[in-house]
């Protein structure tokens, strides 16, 4: 098999246009790929106001129009796979992102064994605190059934008793424009992410009322993210007389860092665009799986600031406010951490992968890398 030649299948959860770190996480990670002369197709779920098949940068992508709720959801998907069973075959190698895609494939799983098909996949984060006890059997199920797996976070071989193949944190792509300094507003706070009870913005607000109750610190906090907390957050702020300024997912996150000091950050993708945007990076631990999820980056708390809780929060908050010095270090450091996790350097752990099973697997075969 030619290098020009290898095809490689992502299936996807959702895609582009909808806003997330998983989807993001694929297309980086595909329009890299495609620089290694590596043909990336994705197939992911839609709905109906979406294009069935559109090309997205170079990017082939299909949508399955999944409209139904609950368990049912999986219907459409095994009916257009069985279909279009042709797209499985065609492709070298198929790729799952996280592992409910795997149950994409139980129709067609025995003939993909029988074809000798190679199935890798991509475990993106966790579910939930506490995790679901099902998860924990899928997870272990989906990783034997597989070639190989790339884990986002060493914290997955601890949690899950994952035995990673390769570990990442995901990448970020470094903006192309940023406003001056001058333009950096020093009370905004801006926070990228889910609002939910693992994301900390419960946390966050309330070391923001305690900063402006105790201390007379007036601080913005703007929000670029959605969730199932979106009325809570409103309630709240409006009860408490808070400047909080909700924008939803935005597909531009850099216009809101521009002006903002400081960014919460709940996951890697939004702490790694922070620290390359020079900015400092927040982050709250609310639970020991989200420890973990942080604290299994070497240094870290060398790179952001780390809190448990709000009481935590405010006092470091308090003295990043009256101590520049202290904050111009852990920023200088975490932004040459980012720039050492590109997109680039994501897409050469895939190939990584890719390389090292196929040779193991493949004894005399004709892949060729």
């Amino acid at each position: 098999m030619n290098m020009a030649k290898i095809r490689v299948l992502f299936l996807v959860p959702s895609f582009l246009p909808i806003i997330g770190g998983v989807e993001r996480h694929t297309y980086y990670v595909a329009k890299e790929l495609s620089r290694h002369r590596i043909d990336v197709t994705i197939v992911t779920c839609g709905s109906r106001q979406l294009k069935k098949h559109n090309v997205i940068n170079g990017i082939k992508v299909y949508r399955i129009n999944t409209e139904l709720k609950g368990p049912l959801r999986i219907l459409p998907i095994w009916a257009y796979l069985l279909k279009n069973l042709q797209i499985l075959i065609y492709n070298d190698i198929i790729h799952l992102h996280d592992w409910y895609t795997f149950l994409w494939l139980l129709p067609i799983f025995p003939t993909l064994r029988v074809l000798r098909k190679p199935v890798f996949i991509t475990f993106h984060g966790f579910e939930r605190y506490p995790i679901p006890k099902p998860a924990y059997v899928f997870r272990k199920l989906v990783e034997k059934a597989t070639w190989g797996n790339i884990c986002v976070g060493a914290f997955i071989a601890k949690w899950y008793r994952t035995k990673p193949d390769v570990i990442i944190i995901g990448g970020v792509e470094k903006p192309k424009h940023l406003p001056p300094k001058s333009n950096i507003k020093n009370n905004v706070i801006v926070f990228i992410g889910r609002l939910s009870n693992d994301t900390g913005i419960i946390e966050l607000l309330d070391a923001i009322k305690m900063l402006r109750d105790k201390c007379q610190l007036n601080i913005e906090l703007h929000i670029c993210g959605d969730g199932p907390l979106k009325n809570y957050v409103k309630r709240f702020s409006s009860l408490n007389n808070l400047n909080v300024y909700i924008y939803g997912f935005v597909s531009d996150p850099w216009s809101c860092i521009a002006k903002a000091r400081i960014v919460s950050a709940p996951g890697y993708l939004s702490m790694l665009e922070g620290m390359i945007a020079r900015r400092l990076v927040i982050s709250i631990c609310n639970n020991p799986l989200k420890k973990d999820y942080f604290f299994s980056i070497p240094k870290i708390n060398e790179m952001i600031i780390l809190a448990s809780n709000p009481e935590e929060l405010a006092k470091k908050l308090h003295e990043v406010f009256t101590n520049n010095k202290s904050v111009n270090k852990i920023i200088g450091k975490a932004y040459t951490f980012a720039k050492k996790h590109s997109w680039k350097r994501v897409a050469l752990a895939y190939l990584t992968l890719y390389k090292n099973k196929l040779r193991i697997k493949n004894k005399g075969s004709n892949y060729a890398y």
